[in-house]
């Protein structure tokens, strides 16, 4: 047994390892990850040889002893719920480090020490969440100092909270795998149930790829970007945000701010999730100044759920840059009525529009003003349903070289909700008398 080099006891039902472990001097990889009875471990000082040690999941309460000594240890998962603190000193010591995670789950979380973390100069990844927004606000400044960190999820607050549930072992389970899809991100932050004191603004890391905001309070801009400094996060590719109260705007550009918004920022931006913004009126709003052209130019998702002030989607000054567009879902905003709002006559082309859904807008009228034309021959699918007063056809067939009306090509289904909608496409107001009839076989309901 001197010579076993890996040992794996990954979710058993263990509750003690023998002291004998300590024997194991050539031993490189101790796993126990989801051992949950595990409380405890023994002295590890010996395990000199030791380069991995996976407790994700584990039990313990207290940082195993004789950790601080392990020289060449280079993973340390201690994303474990129970566990009270890290002692003060311990990670500096651990110089050949190259990922460290530790829990960040609401109540369990762990403070860890970032002047610690940061005399770490081989770490590469690091999951942990930070105190607040001051400690956010100093990572950034001495980002600097973390060299050699290409990975991160940090998360500012409870972190998770409201999704992770522990009294049972099929939401442990749940836990588990959402976890794994939030670590698929290289870098990523969350912000979570997170209070906004008087001036303050939220700076973020210049190469973060992944952006989510939750009951972020006591904001006192209208404007997302007066709030939250878009302009440093020029590699940013996701961002998901959700019951923020008071915010009108995603974006505000003026006079003022147009100069020190980068829109590079928003021109990596591929998905964009906005819930629940009680007096979110506009996604993008510009006084006295041009809309730049490149911002959402590599837009891919646009959903936007529960969103009651808002009445129009998307203004005709910003379509010319979503060329990339690929999904656009909107549900549950009461005050909705047009997607695309414009006074003059135009024709527009999304050119990889696959899916168009558009559920629960009881006031919406039309997919594009009266005047307007919008073109999505890649469409693929279109989901409506309680959208009553959606009496213009919102579908626009094209024309085959003999004059002819045709499907969009690449339509798979056009889904009708069977209780609440069904009465809808016999009170559509069709362009061209044989439309309905073309689009008829695509018709499908769904419950």
């Amino acid at each position: 047994m001197g010579t076993l080099k890996v040992l794996d006891l990954s979710r058993t039902d263990i509750e003690t390892l023998p002291d004998s472990i300590c024997d194991l001097e050539n031993l490189s990889v101790l796993r126990l990850r989801g051992c949950q009875r595990l409380k405890c471990l023994p002295f590890l000082g010996k395990l000199r040889a030791l380069k991995k040690l996976d407790l994700r999941g584990a039990g313990i309460e207290v940082v195993p002893q004789g950790m601080e000594i392990l020289e060449s240890l280079e993973y340390l998962n201690l994303f474990c719920r129970d566990l009270k603190d890290i002692p003060t000193g311990i990670l500096a010591k651990l110089s050949s480090l190259q990922y460290l995670a530790v829990c960040y789950l609401g109540e369990t979380s762990i403070k860890i020490d970032l002047e610690e973390v940061a005399r770490l100069k081989k770490l590469e990844i690091l999951e942990c969440r930070l105190d607040g927004l001051h400690e956010l606000n100093s990572f950034v400044s001495e980002f600097k100092n973390f060299q050699s960190l290409t990975a991160y999820g940090l998360v500012v607050g409870y972190g998770l909270s409201n999704y992770m549930q522990h009294d049972t072992d099929e939401k442990f389970s749940y836990e588990w795998s959402a976890l794994r899809s939030f670590l698929q991100i290289k870098r990523r932050l969350e912000i979570n149930q997170l209070k906004i004191d008087g001036e303050c603004m939220v700076v973020l890391p210049d190469n973060l790829e992944d952006l989510w905001i939750e009951y972020m309070q006591n904001m006192t801009s209208r404007s997302l970007n007066k709030i939250v400094l878009l302009e440093n996060a020029t590699e940013l590719r996701r961002c998901g945000m959700t019951h923020c109260e008071g915010i009108e705007c995603v974006v505000e550009l003026d006079s003022s701010s147009a100069s020190s918004l980068c829109c590079p920022v928003l021109d990596k931006l591929e998905w964009l999730y906005i819930d629940h913004f009680p007096k979110l009126c506009v996604l993008v709003k510009v006084e006295g100044v041009a809309t730049p052209p490149c911002i959402f130019s590599n837009l891919k998702v646009l959903y936007i759920d529960d969103c009651r002030k808002m009445r129009e989607l998307l203004p005709l000054e910003l379509l010319q840059a979503l060329q990339n567009l690929e999904e656009i879902k909107v549900w549950n905003c009461t005050e909705m009525e047009e997607i695309i709002a414009s006074s003059d006559n135009f024709t527009f082309t999304f050119p990889k529009l696959r899916m168009l859904e558009l559920v629960n807008l009881p006031k919406l009228k039309s997919i594009c003003s009266a005047k307007g034309v919008m073109i999505y021959d890649s469409i693929e699918e279109i989901k409506i349903s309680t959208c009553p007063e959606l009496k213009k056809n919102p579908f626009q067939l094209p024309l085959l070289d003999n004059g002819q009306l045709s499907p969009p090509p690449r339509l798979t289904a056009i889904k009708i909700h069977r209780i609440y909608s069904e009465g809808w496409w016999e009170s559509v107001e069709w362009d061209h008398p044989n439309a309905k009839n073309l689009l008829q076989p695509y018709l499908k309901y769904y419950r």
